[in-house]
């Protein structure tokens, strides 16, 4: 009986070990502008996870700072986005 449970015990962890491999990209890309005096900073990371059963997911975050000539009008944007690909 207890080596049937330290079995079961060992297949469980070895399948969870085996679900865990995932391939991670991840990638940040900055962008600067000035346009009449308005400086735009734009920056992109995206991190791209693909697990053993080739299904995908990408989550990307961009934050844009935009800063127009003179004093206390800065301004900044968060955009966050998930896709999955069965």
């Amino acid at each position: 009986m207890k080596k049937n449970i330290a079995l079961a015990m060992m297949a469980v962890a070895v399948m969870g070990l085996s679900a865990c491999k995932e391939k991670v990209a991840e990638s940040e890309v900055t962008e600067k502008a000035v346009i009449d005096g308005t400086t735009v900073e734009s920056t992109t990371r995206s991190e791209t996870t693909i697990d053993d059963q080739g299904a995908q997911r990408t989550e990307s975050e961009t934050r844009t700072t935009v800063d127009p000539e003179g004093l206390m009008n800065k301004e900044t944007t968060e955009e966050s986005h998930i896709r999955s690909d069965p």
